[in-house]
This record gives structure tokens, sequence and C-alpha cells, in this order.
């Protein structure tokens, strides 16, 4: 339920579960707010919103979630409306943005101290990874020294180190009742660690400090999402060697930094200023950046027994115009050949690929030595009215290992899947429109949790319960234009974008905000 003090910025409230667990499930200082907040365990699980008129402390690691994890309906934030605006906002020389899962507010979670501090002592994970946004603002009265020196706010461990958050905006601003607050820059950022997530980051202070957990170290700022990007809203120094540079600080100047994901920090690197960082930023593209074109790796013969699963290797993309015509695959080719799993192909089974530019299975290297017809619930017969080397399963045609699939006539996408029947390694294929699509994933590619499970699966859990999800194989949240229902075990999209990328997708059982079990990887390429 919810907390508040019995009179306005007078109460403070100090809980401690020692190694046991502490859950807000409700708004913290809606009617009136308490002064300062003290939680202490093991994992703490921040359901709902908190504002204090004072310090908020977390000792122990944070989950940051919403109250579908209690089995209530979940909800926008209380705090949300009112300060949002401490969070989003532009001038001509900075931007603040809120990034939020599928733009649903139900998915933000905002801690505000009005002074001095949000402090962090443990790590900051998200419940359900890549699903919620955190903002957290530590508010000063005034930009005069005495006010506004002490306010922070502080991550004492990684962010996203276990499970991402979707996004995070840190700030430590001036309130705005005052004049010109927008354009000051008071108080401190700190973080020890890591910080991981799916879309922005933002942090605003008059000075961040980052360091290693242990130093000389690394410190990493990452996110997934390439249109993503990082965001330093600090000041520039202004006298001594560091003047122009960022004021990005690391305590030590002993500690290596990378960005992974756009940023703003690359132009003004706090290389000679105070505080500075021992080595220049390494800057590499967000951990989920796909390449225009990708190389295969190499193939090996698995020496073994057989098992029960397929390889999947990527082929080059956007594969090459050849002025060939199609050929069969020929014996000894890449298709009869299992790559060794070690080598970092995906290991998956019964497999669904939809490629509208495919003309014949020389395009994929799939193979799964142990699947039989009892394995995959078909059965082939004869049909008349299709080529002498082909059957219809389960209304997909069966090509044998040296027969052409067709290739799709213009809006139309091939689903195919690689599987053996009788010792015979056989692709099963049909065709949808692009507008449209719909694919239900086989039984054989869901986790067995999810199978056992069917009639209690929920999307909105309770706690204890088994949910089920479908996410990118980095976690990451599917793009908007596929979507997964749950109940009927269904990916369809109503339109695939002309510029869409290739996506590969897993299915994930979670129970409490922990994963279970996850399928095999679905690879869709929409090109």
């Amino acid at each position: 339920g919810k907390i508040d003090g019995a009179s306005a910025k007078t109460q403070s409230l100090v809980a401690n579960a020692g190694t046991g667990i502490v859950t807000i499930g409700d708004s913290v200082g809606s009617i009136a707010r308490l002064n300062s907040v003290t939680m202490t365990a093991s994992s703490i699980n921040i359901l709902a919103d908190i504002i204090t008129a004072v310090g908020q402390t977390y000792n122990g690691n944070a989950f940051i979630g919403d109250a579908s994890y209690i089995g209530r309906t979940p909800s926008v934030g209380f705090l949300l409306s009112g300060y949002s605006s401490y969070f989003q906002y532009s001038t001509p020389a900075i931007t603040s943005t809120i990034k939020y899962l599928n733009m649903n507010p139900i998915y933000v979670r905002t801690l505000i101290s009005e002074d001095p501090n949000v402090t962090f002592t443990g790590s900051v994970n998200d419940l359900v990874p890549n699903t919620h946004t955190l903002l957290v603002a530590a508010i000063a009265p005034d930009a005069s020294a005495g006010s506004s020196a002490a306010s922070s706010v502080n991550f004492g461990a990684s962010v996203g180190n276990v499970s991402p958050l979707y996004s995070l905006n840190a700030q430590v601003v001036v309130n705005q009742s005052q004049a010109n607050s927008v354009s000051n820059f008071v108080g401190t950022v700190s973080l020890v660690g890591n910080v991981a997530t799916y879309s922005d980051q933002t942090y605003r202070a008059n000075v961040m400090t980052a360091q290693a957990t242990t130093q000389p170290g690394s410190v990493t700022f990452s996110i997934y999402d390439p249109t993503a990007s990082i965001t330093y809203l600090l000041p520039l120094q202004t006298s001594g060697a560091g003047a122009g540079q960022m004021n990005l600080q690391n305590p030590n100047s002993l500690d290596a930094l990378t960005l992974n994901g756009a940023n703003n920090y690359l132009a003004n690197q706090n290389r000679t200023g105070t505080n500075n960082w021992g080595s220049p930023a390494v800057i590499t593209p967000a951990l989920g950046y796909v390449a225009p074109t990708f190389v295969p790796p190499a193939f090996v013969p698995v020496i073994g027994p057989a098992v029960e699963q397929a390889y999947f290797v990527p082929v080059p993309f956007p594969p090459p115009i050849v002025p060939v015509p199609p050929m069969s695959p020929t014996p000894g080719s890449l298709n009869a050949v299992a790559p060794s799993a070690n080598l970092g192909a995906a290991i998956i089974a019964n497999t669904s690929i939809i490629a509208p530019t495919i003309q014949n299975s020389t395009n994929f290297a799939i193979f799964s030595p142990a699947q039989s017809a009892a394995s995959v619930n078909v059965v082939m017969a004869p049909d008349a009215n299709t080529l002498a080397n082909s059957r219809t399963i389960a209304g997909m045609q069966a090509f044998n290992r040296d027969a052409l699939i067709p290739k799709p006539e213009s809006g139309m996408v091939n689903i195919l899947v690689k599987v053996t029947i009788n010792g015979e390694p056989t692709t099963l294929a049909s065709s949808s429109p692009v507008q449209g699509f719909k694919f239900v994933v086989p039984e054989a590619l869901l986790p067995a949790t999810i199978v056992s499970n069917t009639a209690t699966l929920t999307t909105s859990p309770t706690s204890g319960t088994l949910i089920e999800r479908a996410v990118q194989t980095d976690g990451s949240p599917l793009p908007n234009w596929l979507k997964y229902d749950p109940e009927t075990n269904t990916f369809s999209a109503s339109q695939i974008p002309i510029d869409a990328k290739a996506v590969e997708i897993k299915i994930q059982s979670i129970r409490n905000g922990q994963i279970l079990e996850e399928s095999p990887p679905i690879l869709i390429d929409a090109k």
C-alpha cells in the first residue's frame, strides 16, 4: 500500500530486512512526503514512485519494476507528470529526453529527493531485462554553493550488470522555481562500476565522477539500441590544462573509459584536466549494432553422437548479387556439415526463417543430425499436385536436399524450416504475404517450462507465477513492426518496413523476474 508521513517532511522511514528482501509495492510520498527513506536488504524491489524531502538511501541490490510483480495492475507513477520537466527539456545548448518501452509510461519509475541526495550502495538492475526506465533526481532548492554542493545522485555499484534497464536519466538540478534553473549546473553524479541500458543514458550535474570497482581498472557505459545515445549534460572545465574538456572525472586518473554507443563525450574528452582519465576513451558502436555485412565462421565437423539440435550460421547480409543461375547443393557442401558449437554458431532446432530473397537451399547452413518425422509431428504423404520430389506436410511443401525452393513472388516471403526426416535433410517451405504475416512457433521450439505450464502462463504475473515473453537474442525488445502473442505463440507483422533489418528472437520463461529457460533463436530476415 501507499506510504506517507503523518505530516509533510517530518517523519522518516527505516526498513531493514537484513539479508532478506524489501519490496516497495506502491507510492511513497504521494500525499505527504517523508523526510527521508533508508532501505537495507539483500534485494530491494522498487515497484512505484518515491519522493522525499531529504535523502533516499538503498543499502543493497536494487531492482526496478512495476506493480505486476506483486499481482497488481501497473499504473503510471504519480511523479511522472509533475516532474517530467526535470528530465525532458531542451535549450539551445542542451537537450534531455525520456525514453521508455513501447511509449507506455507504466514502465517508468521516478525517484525524487528535493535535497540533497539519492544513493544506491549496491547494484541497480531491471526486474525484467530491458523493460523499465529509471528517472532519479536530486533537486537543490537554489544554485547557491551552500544549498547545492551536497546535492548528488550516487551509484555505488554497476547499473545493469545483470539485467539492463530500458533507459536511465539521472539529474542533479536546481528547483525550477528559481530563475534560469535549467542553465545552472550543480551537484554531483557518482558511479562505481559500469552502466548498461537498452536505450538512452542521460547524466546531468556540475561534475560526474566514475571509477572502476577495483583500481586501476575500467569503466564502461553501454547501450544496445544503435539509435540511442549516451548524453553527459556536464559543463566544460574553464581553467588550467583541462580548459574546454568535459567535467567527466576519474578520481584516481588511472582507469580506462569505454563507451559502447553514440555519445557527446568524444569531442571534449577529459584527457589533461582535473581527475582526467588514464588513456583516451575507447568508442565503439552500440552493443546491438548490426554491421552491413557478415562473414560466416569456418565450419568444423562435429565428432560424436547425434543430438536433438540444429545449427544456424548467418550468410552474408545482404546477400551479394551474382549473375549466375541458382544451383542445387552438392554432397559435401556447407548444407551437409555441422559447425562446431564453440565457434560462436547459434544452436537452434526446427527454426523458421523468413527470407524473400532466398532462391535455394544453398543460402542456408543448417544441419539437424538426429531429428525424425516424429520429433516434428508431421506425416509425409505423396501429393499428386506437387512435384515428384516434394511432399505436403501440415500445409508446407517438403523439398529434399537436391530440390530447389521456389523463389517467392513479389510481396511474398518464404517461411523455411530445416529438418531431417527419415535421415534425409529436408526443407519445409511455404509462402506468406509481407503484409499480414503470421507464424506460429512449433512447440518443439518453446522452452519446456512453457509447454508444461500452458494453463498457468500470464503476461502480467503475480509473484511466483510463470510468464512468457519474446525478445531479441541480445535481450532487447522486439522491433516495433513485429508482434508476439504468447497465448497463441504467434509472431505477426501487419507490415514489414522496407528498411527492416534481420532480427534474431528467443522466447523466455520468467518467474519472479528471473529467466528460467530460453528457446533457441528464431531468425526473421525481412530482406
